[in-house]
This record gives C-alpha cells, structure tokens and sequence, in this order.
C-alpha cells in the first residue's frame, strides 16, 4: 500500500445528535499519542477508556488499510 494513516480517538458518545449524541464528523477528535503519521504495520493500546476509535487515511496513493480493535473486558 502506498498511504499514511494515524489512529484518532474521541470521548464524545456518538449518534445522531440526540438525546447526548455527536455526529461523528462533529466530535472532538484526538490522534494516538505513537500510532500517527504511519505508512506500515503498527500496534498501539490506550491505558484508559475512551468512547470510539477510528483509522484517519491522511495520503493516499494505492492499497488499503484495515484495523483491528479488541476491546479488554473488566
């Protein structure tokens, strides 16, 4: 693949503007404090709990990119 993607993270509970709710292009998003401004594999955890991630292509040229989130339970 030839890209660049970070990994973003809100703590805004997302929906559809109601009842609390954020349109996901509303909310306050932040990049991952390593996993940003990356072009191959990474790996990357959060020590706290937020509310959604995403994967932000930032260039692209060819190729895909996919993530994969595992959720630990308490």
């Amino acid at each position: 693949a030839a890209l660049t993607f970070k990994v973003q993270h809100t703590f805004d509970t997302l929906g559809d503007g109601t009842n609390g709710t954020v349109l996901a292009a509303n909310a306050t998003w932040f990049d991952h404090p390593t996993v940003t401004g990356k072009t191959a594999n990474q790996d990357g955890n959060y020590a706290y709990p937020i509310a959604a991630a995403r994967l932000n292509v930032t260039a692209y040229t060819s190729g895909a990119a996919t993530m994969t989130l595992l959720s630990a339970s308490y």
